[in-house]
């Protein structure tokens, strides 16, 4: 883990990020500079090398020539003499030398044994500074035959030194020529390094500014709106609309606006579900008041004052039921519900049980209620809380009982359709329009057709039936959906698997 400075944490986000692609441009530039600047240098210094061993070569060969000539190793003449040697070297070192580029070469010839400097380039003699900056010493390892290095002092630009060991003789021949050429060159390289970085710093601070800029900008809009949302403002495409790009923001744009959509659809259901809540809870209050005031409007008997009681208890008991069924969701919503009490049932009961004891009801209104059951000998067995599957059927059939045309009728199907249950109740009501069946399993969700009272109706439903069919149906592994046309009636279809041990092989018996 890399820590900041103090003063570089307070940073905003995009000056650090300028700040360290900056950074990171000037490290590399000023490698690349150092790099480049040594590598060229050396370069320089190999070619000197390699112009003063020529010179120096050259000057053997004019002098040492013929006697230098092999054959199989062998030398094919013998060596001059001393004499002969020494007079044609100081002949030709009294003519001045100079490298490719026209700087003076300096020579002179030591003896090895012992050390003595036995003569100098006319050239040389001439600068005194020179000779003070040159050695009177040579040195030369044994094994090897050209050596180069620097001669410098403080108060005169260096000079390029280069030893040749004298092929079959003791003697060493020293070149020297100034740097001075080469070191301007070198200082001007400086210069343009110097400036290259300097640019590129600059260029690289002023485009990762840029470039962090756009590329935090989505961040600042996230920040800006965000800071603008509130309880009523809560679009779901509220940040960052033109952020389209395939990358971490583009991501955490799209992850936030989904967030938002889920939260803007959170608050809608909440307050459309407040809202339906109290209007539900308030016809029984406004009912329960109404009476109370009538009757103590004047002095009334004991059966009318009865009656109003027994009114009251009807609303209260409304009142109870909808507070039961907003409890249950509540805390099937939190996670807190009790699981389903499950067992291996047989289903078929079930729904005999919910047609029998509604029969009556729905004669009472009018409504024919009729039942199709599997073959005798094809039993449906679920893993499923019996009390729970039965509710749900229940609230199905009242439903559709509830809000029926006169003569209508209801007509209940239990089928198997290969590893599935299939509970089907279907009605000749009005029907539910398209735009209601997205929402027909919402809490309190009113379409046309639940507000619609039907033949008989109290309206003592809770408006949460359909709402805890759907939780029920959910928590046992199952589905529930609705077909619906309007004037032609509506069928509710709930799904539930079937226990696999009682899967049969049988073929499915279309409801």
């Amino acid at each position: 883990m890399i820590l900041l400075p103090k003063p570089f944490r307070s940073w905003s986000i995009r000056w650090r990020l300028t700040a360290w692609y900056a950074l990171s441009t000037l490290m590399v530039l000023s490698a690349a500079g150092t790099l480049a600047y040594y590598a060229f240098r050396a370069t320089l210094v190999s070619e000197t090398d390699r112009s003063l061993t020529i010179a120096g070569m050259g000057v053997i060969n004019q002098v040492a020539g013929p006697e230098l000539l092999q054959r199989g190793g062998r030398f094919l003449k013998p060596p001059i003499s001393t004499h002969n040697l020494l007079s044609s070297l100081a002949q030709q070192m009294n003519d001045d030398a100079y490298d490719p580029l026209g700087d003076p070469i300096y020579i002179r010839l030591f003896a090895t044994n012992p050390q003595v400097m036995l003569l100098t380039s006319h050239n040389l003699t001439r600068h005194d500074l020179v000779q003070k900056i040159l050695s009177p010493h040579v040195s030369l390892s044994p094994s090897a035959t050209v050596s180069g290095y620097f001669a410098e002092r403080s108060d005169f630009s260096p000079l390029r030194v280069v030893n040749i060991r004298f092929p079959r003789r003791p003697y060493i021949l020293q070149l020297a020529t100034p740097w001075m050429r080469n070191k301007e060159t070198l200082d001007a390289m400086v210069d343009i390094i110097i400036s290259t970085i300097g640019f590129g710093f600059a260029l690289s601070a002023l485009g990762g500014w840029i470039l962090v800029g756009r590329t935090l900008r989505p961040i600042t809009e996230i920040v800006s709106e965000a800071s603008k949302m509130s309880g009523n403002r809560l679009e779901p495409a509220f940040v960052a609309a033109r952020t389209m790009a395939d990358d971490e923001i583009g991501h955490l744009v799209t992850a936030l606006n989904g967030m938002m959509s889920r939260v803007q659809q959170a608050l809608q259901s909440q307050r459309q579900f407040t809202a339906d809540a109290s209007h539900d809870l308030r016809t029984p209050l406004a009912i329960l008041r109404g009476e109370m005031e009538l009757a103590l409007a004047r002095e009334r008997t004991g059966d009318e004052y009865r009656g109003v009681l027994i009114s009251g208890l009807e609303e209260i008991a409304r009142l109870t039921r909808i507070v039961n069924d907003l409890r249950e969701l509540a805390l099937a919503d939190s996670g807190q519900s009790k699981s389903p009490k499950k067992a291996v049932i047989e289903i078929l009961p079930i729904v005999e049980n919910v047609v029998y004891s509604r029969r009556h009801y729905a004669i009472g209104k009018n409504v024919d209620l009729t039942m199709t059951a599997p073959s005798a000998n094809e039993r449906i067995h679920i893993d499923a809380d019996a009390l729970a599957i039965e509710r749900a059927v229940l609230n199905l059939v009242d439903n559709a009982i509830d809000y029926n045309c006169p003569e209508g009728k209801v007509h209940v199907t239990l089928a198997k359709d290969g590893c599935n249950a299939v509970i089907c109740v279907s009605d000749t009501g009005k029907g539910i329009n398209n735009s209601d069946l997205d929402y027909i399993f919402d809490r309190f969700y009113r379409g046309d057709k639940s507000r619609t009272v039907g033949i008989g109706n109290t309206g003592s439903n809770s408006g949460l039936g359909l709402a805890i069919v759907k939780a029920t149906v959910l928590a046992h592994g199952g589905t529930v959906s609705v077909r619906s046309e309007v004037g032609a009636g509506s069928q509710f279809s709930i799904t539930l698997p079937i226990t696999q041990a009682f899967v049969t092989e049988s073929p499915a018996v279309s409801a």
